[in-house]
């Protein structure tokens, strides 16, 4: 855990993720460091003590008391940063170097506290920097050598004597500490080393699992968003059909059959409530089970029977995603694969009127999203169907009117026709017109058919020339008012002729309707003249008797009639 090379603190510390475990590595390397170097300072410092005791050299114990104390701080003072305690502990091996080398002259033994001081750098300290320590230390090394050399420093003669049992074991010592400082790097390294390909094939088998995980989600999300698509698709496809339909019971019957054939639902029905708001009424339904429950004229009663009941009340989306366990739910006898079902109100505006139920033979069919989509169908079929119904009432009401137009224009016309005096029979022969009593051929079969009659001309009708008889209803507001009946000579009746005629057939209609009712416009008018004259003369009368005597005598002059008589209540007739 001690371990780790300069280009591998770089290469952690360049990553903002890993910082606490680099520290973590760092603190564990400098504290085993700082641990074992203690020790080895303990060693020293007893073995450096008691030579300055024999010999009294204080410089010599002050300082192995100092150097110890930088060791003891770089061990223990945990609160101080992980960089400062590793350089207290290089300066440490530094001072015990010279203090070595003052001591014994140019040896192994303090280039061995020189050696360590780099070491100790090259793996604590980050990126370079261990190059400044061993260019110091070999600064310090050259310039002892200089010094010892020329006789600046004379060994032994500063610091107390040497002594050989002393310099032998403190080299012991020294190269058992980088023994076990070196050991411990290497076992670090084979250790972090093997944590580190652990680490990477876990890694590996992490990103694996995630990369599994994460293709099994796209994959579902690309399921659902085809599906989310399909079904918007068929929701468009469904109200664009519905949009174009103009009749209800087509529109109902094309709804359902749209709707399971697209989604691929068990059934599907439309319900609308009825009249007295009491039931909702099935109006069209799927399959064969749809086509006996229409015949059987089946019904929900509303807040009390099934989920449709339920959501025509409450106009809420109901879904009973297991029937088996919904208590709303209808169990209907013709449906026995139902095992979830989906109803979804018909909306005008805050009006509920029925609702679209689906049923689906597998559990869980429907969630919100299906919802969303049915309800958005489900008002587009509402508002088709109210503008349907809208549409057949106006039919109705226009038939209505049609049908009591045609019963009014045909008592005018009887009435009129009774009332005229005219000749209303015209025969056109021998290039002349002129009123006749004979009926034409086919006028009975034309005026019950209502439509034109086409037959061969037989010797009675034209000796023995050949032709056809074409007998045309005169029709105004589909009332029959007459027949215009044409003989042709000629084996066949051109097709334009027969339009020309159909067509003066609807202009002669038109014609006689004005006359109509400009003749009684006219005769209003003459009334009205006639009462106003009678009204006059009665006025002018001054006596009861003149006055009944006049309006007598006016009235059966002004009617044509023979006998008028007018009498007022008197005593003896009561």
């Amino acid at each position: 855990m001690i371990a780790k090379s300069p280009s591998q603190l770089e290469s952690i510390e360049s990553t903002p993720g890993q910082a606490p475990e680099i520290k973590s590595i760092i603190d564990h390397g400098l504290q085993q460091i700082a641990n074992g170097s203690l020790i080895l300072a303990t060693v020293l410092l007893f073995l450096n003590l008691f030579s300055a005791l024999q010999s009294r050299n204080l410089i010599s114990g002050s300082a192995v008391i100092i150097l110890f104390v930088l060791t003891f701080i770089a061990a223990f003072v945990r609160s101080l940063s992980a960089g400062l305690r590793t350089w207290i502990l290089i300066v440490a091996f530094v001072g015990t170097g010279i203090l070595s080398e003052m001591i014994q002259g140019l040896g192994a033994n303090g280039i061995l506290y020189f050696f360590t001081a780099v070491v100790v750098a090259a793996l604590l300290l980050p990126s370079r920097r261990w190059f400044w320590v061993f260019g110091f230390s070999a600064t310090i090394l050259i310039a002892l050598a200089v010094i010892i050399g020329e006789g600046f420093i004379v060994p032994n003669g500063i610091m107390s004597e040497v002594n050989a049992t002393l310099s032998w074991m403190s080299i012991v010592t020294i190269m058992l500490f980088l023994t076990y400082l070196l050991s411990s790097v290497v076992a670090d390294v084979f250790s972090d080393f093997m944590a580190l390909i652990s680490g990477v094939q876990s890694g590996d088998q992490e990103i694996s699992s995630r990369n599994k995980d994460l293709n099994l989600q796209v994959t579902t999300l690309q399921d659902q968003l085809d599906s989310r698509k399909f079904r918007m698709v068929a929701a468009r496809q469904i109200s664009r059909e519905i949009a174009q339909q103009t009749n209800l019971d087509a529109l109902l019957k094309e709804s359902v059959e749209l709707i399971r054939s697209q989604f691929g639902y068990y059934h599907t029905g439309i319900f609308l409530k009825d009249e007295r708001n009491e039931f909702a009424v099935l109006k069209a339904a799927t399959g064969d089970a749809g086509a006996e429950m229409l015949a059987r004229k089946h019904q929900l009663r509303l807040r009390e029977e099934g989920v449709v009941g339920y959501v025509v009340a409450r106009g809420e989306v109901r879904i009973a995603s297991d029937v088996e366990l919904d208590s709303m739910h209808y169990k209907n006898p013709l449906l026995p694969q139902t095992r979830s079902e989906m109803a979804v109100p018909l909306r005008l505006g805050s009006q509920i009127i029925g609702a679209l139920d689906l049923q689906s033979q597998n559990p869980d069919e429907f969630d919100t999203e299906d919802a969303d989509v049915i309800q958005t169908i489900a008002d587009t079929l509402a508002s088709s169907i109210d503008k349907l119904g809208q549409i057949q009432v106006l039919k109705a009401s226009l038939e209505d009117l049609e049908e009591k137009s045609r019963e009014f224009t045909g008592r005018v016309w009887q009435t009129h026709l009774k009332g005229s005096r005219k000749k209303l029979n015209f025969r056109y022969a021998e290039a002349k017109a002129q009123p006749t009593e004979e009926r034409a051929r086919f006028y009975r079969e034309a005026m019950s058919a209502g439509k034109p009659i086409v037959a061969p001309l037989t010797k009675e009708d034209a000796s023995d020339k050949q032709g056809v008889i074409l007998a045309v209803p005169i029709k105004l507001r589909d009332q029959v008012l007459g027949v215009l009946n044409i003989k042709y000579q000629g084996e066949n009746l051109p097709v334009e002729m027969q339009a020309l005629v159909n067509t003066a057939a609807d202009r002669l209609a038109l014609a006689l309707e004005n006359a109509r009712l400009l003749e009684e416009i006219q005769e209003r008018a003459e009334r009205e003249h006639l009462v106003a004259n009678i009204s006059d003369k009665v006025r002018a009368a001054s006596d009861i008797d003149s006055i009944l005597k006049t309006t007598a005598t006016e009235l059966g002059r002004s009617l044509g009639v023979a006998e008028v008589r007018i009498q007022l209540k008197t005593a003896a007739a009561e």
